[in-house]
């Protein structure tokens, strides 16, 4: 499972809800410390270039949707759809989806437990009016969308955590989760749920400096090539470096520090410190802090 929600264990020692989701697996060999030099590759695997720009070779990619993954200035350029609320123009990217045929087809995540996102919480997740096939729906309609006009503002603790002010620069307004599941379909459940959150929210012009209407992960936002730069963070998974994405948090703290949209509604996704039951949406991370 490459979407998940997770456990942030910060120095507090609470555990938090964090969605993240893998987009390429780095050098397979590089051990932790060469993590400041993984723009080297192996000369089995050449490195592309844009400019003088490196890019990770696609035969590294986890998300097979991922269109770029710029090392040199850090983003991955994903697809850019548009949606709506209450009228009003969104975009958002897919990541993620609990079904194995879908996954295949459109270069997602197969996230097998975004299934369970809604057990136990109906409100973890927008039910929506569309086909299994979210691409082939003619408009997409959302029950909610974040607020990205907050300031972010982080200040530091006596001891470094707990922070002393935490103010995520995105917040959820109402009905708000990135977990979308096929509304539906002649009385059936659909048990298909994808990872969709929203990047952007209006017509433009967008703010990529401030993010008072995108998300603080957007570098640059492209409505006529339909394309998102979004800066990444490096990490380690199963002895692997790991290049993710972050888009929500349960948790202010999280969220200001991951540059994700606070989701508080996440916190109730099943099961808390269940990284292992099936039936369940989470699996564990843990953040470390210099000091």
């Amino acid at each position: 499972m490459r979407d998940f929600a997770a456990r942030l264990s910060l120095r507090s020692g609470r555990f938090q809800t964090l969605l993240l989701t893998i987009i390429a697996v780095s050098f397979l060999s590089a051990p932790a410390q060469t993590l400041a030099h993984k723009t080297t590759v192996s000369s089995s695997q050449p490195a592309q270039t844009e400019g003088t720009d490196e890019l990770l070779p696609p035969s590294k990619f986890v998300l097979q949707s991922a269109m770029q993954v710029n090392l040199t200035k850090r983003f991955a350029r994903l697809p850019l759809h548009k949606g709506f609320y209450n009228g009003q123009s969104v975009w958002y990217v897919l990541t993620d989806v609990s079904d194995q045929g879908l996954a295949q087809q459109l270069g997602l995540n197969f996230a097998p437990k975004l299934s369970n996102a809604s057990n136990g919480c109906p409100g973890c997740v927008q039910e929506l009016p569309i086909p299994a096939n979210i691409l082939s729906a003619s408009r997409v309609d959302f029950k909610g969308s974040p607020d990205f006009s907050p300031t972010r503002v982080v200040v530091p603790g006596p001891t470094g955590f707990p922070l002393l002010t935490a103010r995520p620069g995105a917040r959820a307004g109402l009905f708000y989760t990135p977990y979308v599941q096929v509304g539906r379909q002649a009385g059936t459940i659909s048990r298909i749920v994808y990872n969709a959150p929203i990047v952007a929210t209006g017509d433009g012009p967008f703010d990529v400096v401030t993010h008072a209407n995108t998300h603080d992960r957007v570098l640059a936002i492209d409505t006529v090539n339909m394309t998102v730069d979004l800066l990444f963070i490096q990490a380690f998974s199963a002895g692997k470096e790991v290049i993710y994405l972050s888009f929500d948090s349960s948790s202010e703290e999280a969220a200001v520090l991951e540059r994700s949209t606070f989701t508080p509604v996440l916190e109730l996704l099943s099961f808390p410190n269940g990284a292992f039951r099936r039936d369940g949406t989470r699996a564990a991370i843990f953040a470390f802090a210099n000091g």
